[in-house]
């Protein structure tokens, strides 16, 4: 299980905090702008779990779109910020992943990390025990 790890991004609070309260902020000096980021992420299509995001990450690969993101996101209560996986987006083209980036959304796996999971032959229920 130690070396499945590599294959996702784990945040810290630290982390999370500053990727939701720098897009906030982003986002208030820029509002129309965020207005554009944000139609694009919400007129995309989203996925109601993790695993459902990965199935749909490996059916792009098989069509040769090997530059997926999934993206899921960020929540905050009163005490701690979490990752939200029952909204998650896979992107790929460079338009989808900047909006993605830019409204505060946490990369869980990139690329780079999908080509591995594929070419090691790696079991989605494991990715899903780590986080």
């Amino acid at each position: 299980m130690e070396n499945i790890k590599k294959y996702k991004f784990v945040y810290r609070q630290e982390n999370l905090q500053y990727l939701y309260e720098s897009a906030i902020k982003r986002m208030e000096a820029h509002p129309e702008y965020a207005a554009k980021r944000i139609k694009i992420i919400q007129d995309y299509p989203y996925y109601e779990s993790e695993k459902d995001a990965l199935e749909a990450a490996f059916r792009l690969s098989k069509d040769d779109m090997h530059c997926c993101v999934i993206w899921a996101k960020i929540e905050k209560d009163e005490e701690y910020y979490r990752i939200n996986t029952n909204y998650c987006v896979v992107t790929y083209t460079s338009e989808e992943i900047k909006a993605a980036e830019y409204i505060g959304m946490a990369a869980l796996y990139n690329a780079s990390n999908l080509f591995g999971i594929i070419h090691d032959n790696i079991n989605i229920d494991d990715l899903l025990l780590i986080s």
